[in-house]
């Protein structure tokens, strides 16, 4: 009976804790983005409109960083490759190519 009874809470745990993370996270977003989002829009707001602004607004800040964060990459490799002279002819003719297509 006990081994039963251990297998149906670790069978269910998981989903039990992901759920929970999911609540916490959609109330605290709507929390943080609703308030702002109903004075700006007024009658129009809907509940979870606040998640929905929230999803947006990470997505932006995502895009923004990815393309810093490669540039930045991009330089890096560009400087190493600079110094090491069996690379640095490789590496840019590969850059050459990828710019022109």
């Amino acid at each position: 009976m006990k081994k039963f009874i251990k297998r149906g809470l670790i069978a269910i745990a998981p989903l039990a804790l992901s759920i929970g993370i999911l609540y916490y996270l959609f109330s605290f977003l709507e929390e943080v983005c609703g308030p702002p989002l109903k004075a700006l829009i007024g009658i129009y707001y809907y509940p979870g409109m606040g998640i929905l602004a929230a999803v947006i607004i990470l997505f932006f800040i995502g895009c923004i960083l990815n393309t810093w964060l490669i540039s930045h990459i991009t330089r890096l490799f560009d400087r190493l490759f600079k110094k090491i002279p069996i690379f640095n002819s490789l590496w840019f003719c590969c850059v050459n190519e990828l710019q022109a297509a």
